[in-house]
């Protein structure tokens, strides 16, 4: 089953399993036990702990298996550990490469092994560290968290929100956003990563709204938006409308808000191969790997952005861009970001 983030999920109902058959970072275990602790969710490490039979009197809702191996061959290791993997919810293969050519001749394979597992099996994209593709180990400690539990900071639901509720040229806004990354497949592992936002100065200086978190963004549900009043900092609470948690980066998100007052409309998306690895774009670079969903990272992108005035778009090293728009009216804002994006693709 598919969880639909409608609420936090509690610590009973999230289980997140670890193989590790490298060992390439001897703390990982540890720092994604503290994850858990921290953020809520099980922790078990090893494979017996998915051998034995699942106990389906437990009200676990969401098992999220990361694996970290390294044989060359995507299929290979998908196929190791298919029965572990049909156990879970969702999956993480993290591959150690011993070149970047193999890491190459294995991308096609991924992309075929992601579509018949229908988006289950993310496959991590390694990095490059000592003339080695091995996963980073702050990637691997996120996704424990990104792909569980999913957000970070504390949500407090202010109200529902209905399609009814949203403005037409708002609604039309995500319609379009959406047209433009199914067209340009704006995504590396799946759809529902990224966000798609707009300022709404109708609710207060900061306000805007957000697709919600796991929204498939390349085929818009419009009833999984959500309205951002505020967010502070000091409590790490985020204060919304909506049937859905908003977006697990809206912390970094209301942060751009904040501080950019000229910014009106920031879309998030992870072209990897488009943007964020191209190393054309590589003096876009405002962040290094950095955690994601906390309001430090805000920060640094805005600074970043205030210091080098690229006001169209950034990029977070391993993580993404952002395409942000200074117009007002919605429909010129998804035009500025549309030429943006389209004129950097041509």
């Amino acid at each position: 089953m598919h969880y639909d983030y409608s609420r936090a999920l509690r610590r009973d109902e999230v289980v997140v399993h670890l193989v590790d058959e490298l060992c390439l970072y001897p703390d990982l275990a540890e720092s994604i036990a503290k994850a858990s602790r921290q953020y809520g969710f099980q922790f078990e490490s090893g494979m017996c702990t998915l051998q034995a039979p699942v106990d389906d009197s437990k009200v676990v809702l969401l098992r999220h298996l990361i694996i970290i191996d390294g044989i060359d061959d995507p299929e290979s290791i998908t196929n190791k550990y298919s029965d572990l993997i049909q156990k879970c919810t969702s999956a993480t293969i993290a591959i150690s490469y011993s070149s970047k050519s193999t890491f190459s001749h294995a991308a096609q394979d991924v992309e075929r092994l992601k579509l018949q597992y229908e988006g289950k099996i993310n496959y991590l994209l390694p990095s490059l560290f000592e003339e080695r593709y091995i996963p980073a180990r702050q990637k691997l400690i996120d996704n424990s968290i990104c792909d569980s539990v999913r957000i970070k900071y504390v949500p407090k639901k202010t109200g529902n929100l209905t399609e009814a509720d949203i403005p037409t040229d708002i609604k039309n806004f995500f319609l379009k956003i959406s047209d433009l990354i199914r067209v340009e497949r704006l995504y590396h592992r799946a759809s529902t990563d990224g966000f798609i936002s707009i300022r709404s100065p109708d609710h207060g200086t900061n306000s805007f709204y957000v697709t919600c978190t796991k929204t498939d963004k390349a085929n818009i549900d419009l009833s999984r938006i959500a309205l951002i009043h505020s967010y502070d900092r000091r409590t790490n609470c985020l204060s919304y409308k909506g049937s859905y948690l908003p977006s697990s980066d809206s912390v970094e998100a209301a942060i751009l808000y904040q501080k950019l007052s000229w910014m009106n409309g920031l879309v998030h998306t992870h072209a990897s191969n488009q943007f964020t690895r191209n190393m054309k774009y590589r003096n876009r670079i405002a962040v290094p790997p950095s955690t994601y969903g906390e309001a430090d990272l805000g920060s640094r992108i805005s600074s970043f952005i205030t210091q080098s005035n690229f006001t169209d778009f950034v990029i977070m090293e391993d993580h993404g861009e952002l395409f942000l728009s200074g117009e007002h009216i919605p429909n010129r804002i998804f035009e500025d970001i549309f030429k943006c994006i389209r004129h950097e693709l041509i």
